[in-house]
């Protein structure tokens, strides 16, 4: 700016812009690799209200995502653990399934309790992800680059700290696709007498 903007002012606006943008992007992944440092540790646990902490981050997300966020959520979903990791697993699900999926398309939000386990279920109608891609995506920094998502903004963080949150508790994570097209994940918790 210092350089361009006394010859050409009209570079500043856009400048300052970019020099934000990138400034929120930076501070973003700062904070997304200090949670990931965070979920190492081993503080104790307690009984957690997932069921209200899905319905709270869908209507935060329903807020700020252009998409629908519709949700089937069964009363008293419990589960030994900490609150702010099913916070950081519902929300990053949502704000992937929002970068990739048209604004006039819904994302789904299932949650349901049987005997032995809790699923979690977030489905898109997004551009979807190739089956030989599926496997990588939980990879630190790994990112689908496609001629579809390279303009999508994103660090490669969010579904690895989704996937180490899920290792945490046991909970598998799958990823299929959904139809006419888009993804699910899922996240099935075993009860703690399953694992």
């Amino acid at each position: 700016i210092q350089r361009r903007g006394t010859k050409h002012p009209e570079v500043i606006p856009s400048s300052m812009a970019f020099i934000d943008k990138e400034s929120k992007r930076l501070e973003t992944l700062s904070n997304q690799l200090l949670d990931l440092e965070k979920n190492q540790s081993q503080d104790e646990m307690t009984l957690v209200d997932v069921s209200q902490i899905v319905r709270e981050e869908c209507e935060k997300q329903a807020t700020i995502v252009p998409q629908s966020i519709e949700y089937f959520v069964e009363n008293q979903c419990m589960k030994r653990g900490h609150k702010r990791d099913f916070q950081q697993i519902i929300q990053n699900l949502l704000e992937n399934a929002a970068k990739y999926s048209p604004a006039d398309q819904p994302i789904h939000v299932t949650l349901t309790q049987e005997q032995t386990q809790m699923s979690l279920t977030v489905a898109d109608f997004g551009i979807g992800i190739p089956d030989d891609k599926k496997a990588l995506i939980f990879e630190r920094f790994y990112r689908v680059e496609d001629s579809r998502s390279s303009q999508i903004a994103g660090s490669g963080i969010g579904l690895s700290l989704v996937k180490q949150l899920a290792d945490k508790y046991h909970a598998p994570i799958t990823v299929t696709d959904n139809q006419p097209q888009g993804s699910i994940f899922k996240l099935v918790f075993p009860n703690e007498r399953e694992r």
